[in-house]
């Protein structure tokens, strides 16, 4: 987060996500829906994320492909990324791999 003074009042500091705060977002807000449903289920979510012009609740976070449409874990597979050590290609695709 960045820390800024607020133009009204330099006592008052303003808090901003920067670019690596607003990449983590879905992943808490999956996270809290996950809570919501597993831990608070019964009594309700302690506090709700709503779209701030239709006052809707957001919809729970999806997996979803590039054309949009949900995937389940059956739909979708883990390969090895650019960033892969040869260990972990060797595990991912269950063969020997050369450098």
């Amino acid at each position: 987060m960045n820390r800024r003074p607020s133009p009204e009042n330099a006592r008052i500091h303003h808090y901003r996500l920067t670019q690596k705060g607003l990449d983590l977002l879905p992943v808490l807000a999956a996270l809290m829906h996950w809570g919501d449903r597993w831990i608070h289920d019964e009594i309700g979510p302690p506090i709700v994320l709503v779209d701030r012009q239709t006052q809707a609740p957001i919809r729970t976070m999806v997996i979803s492909s590039a054309d949009g449409a949900s995937l389940r874990p059956a739909d979708f597979d883990i390969q090895p990324g650019p960033g892969a050590t040869p260990a972990m290609r060797e595990r991912l695709l269950g063969k020997a791999t050369t450098k």
